[in-house]
């Protein structure tokens, strides 16, 4: 069979699967780019692509630059991830009788670095909720960059979030996540009293996304990008972005609530091994001072009075 006519089939497939936009695209991408390291093979038929083969792609990932940083390799999860959908994608194949047999079975993957997963710390908590109120829209800006710190939504929920997932009487939003999964996301008191206020002053229109801009259109991740870059500097850390305050929210609610099961609820993770490998594991010393009560961000507030 036809190498690319396997991988048309195979795409068609995902989309017949209702699998999110983002897993198809990174499909589509992974294999592509599979596709143009075997052309110089001459390999055509997707029974022509052995271990072998495979095993040399794997290695060829290990030696490319980055595109975004021309002076790093690709990273071991950019690498993890293409191993990923081509073994997704072999194993569809055997499944579908295309192949005998899935050579990616006997390609063994690399192993992943471990390390600390970043977050910031308290006084970078409190220079950053400090320095949005000085940024232009401050209510939604402190209102969006709450749910992330706050309640650990991830960027594409908090701006997926409609004015119908809002409920603040009972202290909550409806998120629909990863997975396409809808899950109940507990609210803090600085988080619910940052979207009260700014649901006061949303402007009127037609858009049901809570979050807009000052001419009332969605506010888009790109304009997240750019609010973050301008924080960045004046909170004065090498990074910021909004996955650090995910990880942030995190490692701040098992110090206070040492409850890892609730935490896997509230980040929506699939698998308790998920929240365990990120945030189990790690030196609990460094974090945060927190009171026994009230959200991470209430206690940070009461802890300075």
């Amino acid at each position: 069979m036809e190498l690319a006519r396997a991988i048309q089939a195979f795409l068609n497939d995902a989309v017949a699967r209702d699998l999110s936009p983002k897993t198809n695209q990174r499909y589509q991408s992974d294999l592509a780019d599979l596709t143009r390291f075997l052309e110089p093979h001459s390999i055509t038929l997707l029974e022509q692509v052995t271990a072998d083969l495979l095993r040399l792609y794997m290695t060829d990932l290990q030696t490319r630059s980055n595109q975004s940083r021309p002076d790093e390799k690709l990273s071991p999860f950019t690498i993890e991830g293409r191993y990923r959908s081509i073994k997704t994608f072999f194993r569809w194949c055997e499944w579908q009788e295309y192949l005998p047999a899935n050579p990616m079975r006997r390609v063994r993957r690399n192993r992943l670095p471990v390390h600390i997963v970043p977050r910031l710390s308290e006084m970078q908590v409190r220079t950053l909720l400090n320095e949005v109120e000085q940024t232009m829209m401050p209510q939604r800006n402190l209102a969006l960059i709450l749910l992330m710190v706050d309640s650990g939504l991830r960027r594409g929920e908090v701006l997926g979030l409609k004015m119908a997932d809002v409920f603040l009487a009972e202290r909550r939003v409806r998120v629909f996540g990863k997975g396409r999964k809808d899950r109940d996301v507990p609210l803090g008191d600085a988080s619910a009293r940052a979207l009260e206020e700014w649901l006061a002053l949303r402007p009127v229109c037609l858009w049901n996304q809570v979050f807009l801009n000052d001419e009332g259109t969605p506010f888009q991740a790109a304009g997240v990008q750019s609010l973050f870059a301008r924080l960045q500097a004046r909170v004065g850390v090498p990074r910021l972005y909004p996955h650090l305050l995910r990880h942030t929210f995190a490692e701040m609610y098992l110090k206070q609530v040492r409850d890892v099961k609730s935490l896997q609820q509230i980040l929506g993770h699939s698998k308790a091994s998920t929240t365990l490998d990120l945030y189990v594991e790690h030196d609990f010393d460094v974090l945060l001072r927190m009171h026994q009560i009230g959200s991470p961000v209430d206690a940070i507030k009461k802890a300075h009075l």
